[in-house]
Formats: C-alpha cells, sequence, structure tokens
C-alpha cells in the first residue's frame, strides 16, 4: 500500500482528497477533489520502489527495505572510520547481547540505537532493521536475487553475480530494475501456483497447468503495481533527450565500430539507442537465466515480460519517473541527545543508555570520523576541531570499553562535531545522509510548473521506540513513525476542487534561463504562466 494517508485543513482523513486525471496536453496530472487550504498537508506517500545509491551505501548503513538507518549510532560511525560491514555487524551484535544480558528489552532501547541490524538469512550481506522489513524484501522479490547460496565454485560465473557486475559497471539503476522484475517474476508464480493444479508443473510455453489465457491474466496483474506509470524503452528517452547520456552518471561502455559508431559526435548520437538496447538485453538475459535457474523453465508470458523489451521500458520507467532522495543522518540529533542527558547526569539512565562508556565511545568514534574528515588541514587547525586524539578504531568483540577520556573531554569533542543547533554544510560532511532514489505513485503524477501550489518534502522520520497503533488506520500510524522516506505533499496556497496540482522539479529561485537548462533533463520546455511573463518581459527589455 503505497498511499498512507491524507489529511484536509481540518486534519482529518481524507482518503479523496487527490486523484489522478488527464490534463490537456501534459498527459496524467494530480487533482484537487475537495476545496482545501494552503499549509494543509493533503498526501502522505511511500514509496513503491526504492534504492539507495551504490557510492552512498558505502559510507551509509540502511535498511534495504525501507531504507532507514540501520543499527545504533556506534555502528553508524565505525563504517564512516573504515570498517567493513561484517566487522560492524559483530561489534553491534556483542553491544546487543551485553544489553540484553543486562535484562533490557526492546521498550528499553538506549538513546544511541536507531533501528535493529539484522543480516540477510540467505547470507548474502545484506541488512535490514527488523525481522519483518527482512521478511517483507525477501518474500517481494529478494529470494530471486540474494546470492548468498551462490556456490563458491559460481562465485564469479554464476548469473546473478555476473548481473550485479554488469549492473555496477554499466548503470546501477539496472540493480532496481531487477527488483521490479524479481517482484513481477515473484507474483506471477504465487498466483499461478495458487490455482488448481498450478504446482503440477511448469515449462515455457505452459501455463502450469493453467489455460494460456489464465496465464496471460496472471502476468498482467503481477504487472499491475507499475502499469500505470509512462514506460517510454530507454533508448527512446535518451533520444528525447538529444542523445545525451541517460544514465544519471553511470559509465557506458566506449562506442565500437560493431555498435554503427565511427567516432564522431553525430555517429555516437545516432548509435546510442543500439547500445542502450543492447546493456538492456544483455542485462535481461541475466535475470532470465537467473530466475529460470530458481523457478524452472519459464512459462511464455513470464519470459516475455523479462525480454530487452521490457526492461529497457522499466528503464525507461524510472528515467521519467523516479525522484532523488536525501535523507538527513540522525548522527547530530543523536549527539545532542547524548549532551543533553550528560549534562543533566543522567549518567546510568538504563531507558537511554548514556553510560560514560557509550558516551567515551561515541565520542572516540565522531574524533576519529572527524581526524579522517580534517586530515589534510594543519595540525594547529585540526586540534581546534578535535582537541581530543582519538585512538584508531581497534575492532575486538564489540563490548564497550574504558575510552579513556574524561566525560569533559568527550562532550568538547561531540560539541565539536555538531557545531551548535545548525546543522550546516560540515555537520553534513562529516555524517552523510542517506542518497538513493525513488519511484512515487501518487507524486510522480504531478506536473511541473514554476510556480507551483505544492511543495512535496522528504522530511524523514526517525523511528519511535515505542510505536503507537491506531487500530483503526494501522497503516497510516506506522508508516508515519518508521518510513524514512515517506513524502509530504504541503498546499502552498488555497486550491479549488478541480484545480490540478502541481510541483517544480527544479529549483523555484532560479531564473528563466536556468530553469529551463535544469528542465531539459525532463525532456520538455516549460511553458507555465511564469516562465511566459519572464519571457514577455525579457523580450520587451531586448
Amino acid at each position: 500500500m503505497s498511499l498512507i494517508g491524507q489529511q484536509d485543513c481540518n486534519g482529518e482523513a481524507a482518503a479523496a482528497a487527490v486523484s489522478v486525471g488527464l490534463t490537456d496536453g501534459r498527459g496524467r496530472g494530480l487533482f484537487a477533489t475537495a476545496d482545501m487550504k494552503a499549509g494543509a498537508t493533503i498526501l502522505i506517500e511511500r514509496p513503491l520502489v526504492a534504492m539507495q545509491s551504490l557510492d552512498n551505501a558505502l559510507d551509509v548503513t540502511v535498511c534495504r527495505n525501507c531504507l532507514g538507518f540501520a543499527g545504533d549510532v556506534i555502528s553508524q560511525l565505525d563504517i564512516l572510520t573504515g570498517l567493513n560491514r561484517p566487522e560492524c555487524l559483530a561489534r553491534y551484535k556483542a553491544r546487543q547481547r551485553c544489553w540484553d544480558s543486562n535484562g533490557h528489552d526492546d521498550q528499553t532501547a538506549p538513546a544511541h540505537k536507531l533501528s535493529g541490524l539484522y543480516e540477510c538469512l540467505g547470507g548474502c550481506g545484506e541488512v535490514y532493521c527488523s525481522p519483518r522489513c527482512r521478511s517483507e524484501h525477501w518474500e517481494r522479490c529478494h529470494r530471486l536475487l540474494c546470492v548468498g547460496p551462490v556456490p563458491d565454485e559460481e562465485a564469479q560465473s554464476h548469473p546473478l553475480v555476473e548481473f550485479r557486475v554488469h549492473a555496477m559497471q554499466t548503470n546501477e539503476i539496472f540493480l532496481l530494475v531487477g527488483e521490479v522484475m524479481a517482484q513481477i517474476a515473484t507474483a506471477f508464480t504465487e498466483k499461478v501456483r495458487a490455482k488448481p493444479g498450478g504446482g503440477s508443473g511448469s515449462g515455457s510455453g505452459s501455463g502450469s497447468g493453467s489455460g494460456s489465457g489464465d496465464v496471460d491474466d496472471e502476468i498482467s496483474a503481477a504487472r499491475a503495481p507499475f502499469a500505470d506509470f509512462v514506460q517510454e524503452p530507454w533508448w527512446d528517452v535518451a533520444v528525447a533527450r538529444d542523445g545525451r547520456d541517460a544514465t544519471d552518471g553511470s559509465s557506458l561502455p566506449p562506442c565500437t565500430s560493431e555498435d554503427g559508431c565511427s567516432g564522431d559526435e553525430n555517429s555516437c548520437a545516432a548509435a546510442l539507442p543500439g547500445t542502450l538496447r543492447a546493456l538492456c538485453g544483455e542485462s535481461s538475459a541475466l535475470l532470465r537465466r537467473a530466475f529460470a535457474r530458481a523457478l524452472g523453465p519459464l512459462p511464455a508470458p513470464l519470459e516475455q515480460a523479462l525480454m530487452t523489451e521490457m526492461f529497457g521500458r522499466v528503464v525507461g520507467m524510472f528515467e521519467q519517473n523516479n525522484v532523488g532522495v536525501r535523507a538527513p543522518s540522525p548522527i547530530p540529533e543523536v549527539l545532542r541527545e547524548l549532551l543533553s542527558a550528560s549534562s543533566e547526569g543522567n549518567d546510568d539512565c538504563p531507558t537511554r543508555g548514556t553510560s560514560r562508556d557509550v558516551l567515551g565511545e561515541v565520542a572516540r568514534l565522531v574524533g576519529e570520523v572527524m581526524d579522517e574528515e580534517y586530515e589534510e588541514e594543519e595540525e594547529g587547525d585540526l586540534q581546534m576541531i578535535c582537541p581530543v586524539a582519538p585512538r584508531k578504531c581497534v575492532p575486538g568483540d564489540g563490548a564497550l570499553e574504558e575510552s579513556g577520556m574524561g566525560q569533559g573531554e568527550a562532550e568538547t569533542i561531540l560539541k565539536a562535531a555538531i557545531g551548535g543547533d545548525e546543522e550546516g554544510d560540515e555537520v553534513v560532511s562529516l555524517f552523510p545522509p542517506l542518497d538513493g532514489t525513488a519511484l512515487y505513485p501518487l507524486i510522480c503524477c504531478m506536473n511541473h510548473s514554476c510556480r507551483p501550489n505544492c511543495l512535496v518534502r522528504y522530511p524523514g522520520r526517525r523511528r519511535e521506540k515505542k510505536a503507537t497503533v491506531d487500530p483503526e488506520n494501522a497503516a497510516v500510524a506506522s508508516a508515519a513513525s518508521a518510513d524514512p522516506l515517506v513524502a509530504d505533499v504541503v498546499l502552498l496556497e488555497d486550491v479549488p476542487a478541480g484545480e490540478e496540482l502541481t510541483q517544480s522539479y527544479v529549483n523555484r529561485d532560479m531564473g528563466l534561463v536556468e530553469r529551463r537548462d535544469a528542465l531539459e533533463d525532463y525532456g520538455f520546455l516549460c511553458t507555465c504562466p511564469r516562465c511566459s511573463e519572464e519571457e514577455a518581459i525579457a523580450v520587451a527589455s531586448s
């Protein structure tokens, strides 16, 4: 369920506050179905699918399912100091065992704990914030994508491994496409097997015990969550963008004569669609091989849904509908909590976990992160930022030991790290946010305007220690407290029923030329009232 909840200006549930409809010349749009006041939060939505960027995963540990920050602040700092994921996980488990052995439970989680930290049961290395998220991800798609069970002798040749390597070398969005394809394959297989005789056999061209018409219906049902999105093939989207690289920063293989490219700019542009189609063909073929190993021979409708054409359309769907997401690190907030508890003398309060050992360990790791961030600064300047020279982190059993620094020294380091109350660029640099991409079912229907009537916010929500769930609206209550990528849509002005709801895809403070340049990435020339007015002024003054 992607739609978490909607509220009108009175804060009451308004399930019909928005609707999807057709616009004049701009395809689908989102419309108000009731009169609403400025400042109202009219939509709260979680993404249908989302993925952390590969570079960001080197610095930030998040749940593979909900993308919430996972573990505790110490494990988040461990990875920033250079420990690998297994070492971070081992240290976290040791701390958790120590906490449990002291008679505490989940209702008295320490202040520095963000969530749980659970390994994929398949052994692939993915981590999750809870058993529920782990199970949801496995059941939805990961069962077909987990590389943990791959035998050692196939570590380089297994199609799943080859698929991941191919994606990392070409375009990381293929990994998210793989999740969509796995979700479709999983849903299709479950629907077919649920039918009478559905588990009696399978095979290419067969319906696994069902008629071909029934199987066609099942593949349509499996693809239904994504059916309403614009899905132009990736190679067509790239051509619409004047042949520019459409890989969001990922590298493409160099053009060759086999691609029909002679090396000049025009030839490269002409060869681009073929190059992108070939990449999709290679990736989709690896997925089909991998899924066939897990599921047996693929029925014809499923195999067709996993072919190059559909793979390319899913990439195009992401190119045209995805939004970049960023959730701020919770580390500064927790550091402030630790400082506050320390200054209030809550030295050993079990429900807040602010013992001297925790404070000292966090301060030591923060000091090391600061040391690495400013290692090119002169020694004198560094000492002004980090007045206590930190010990190098030594991975042991993970238990908290004496840090060798006093409470005052620890507090000095933490205060230097957060730099007061404002989270400026230095704090963001020290403690990286989550960066990724996500697909929102309704928000993606909102068209652009340089004078929008809505603002889309991605505030991030920290997981509550004790969730209070409203049994009559459990989805709203649980999502609002637990999902870091939940997006809010807030009205910037009064909106009457029937008016289209718009957002700005670019920075509204930019001038006409800058906005239009930025909007080229979306493949259209904006002619909204603001652009028309500013263009008329520019022409009149020229």
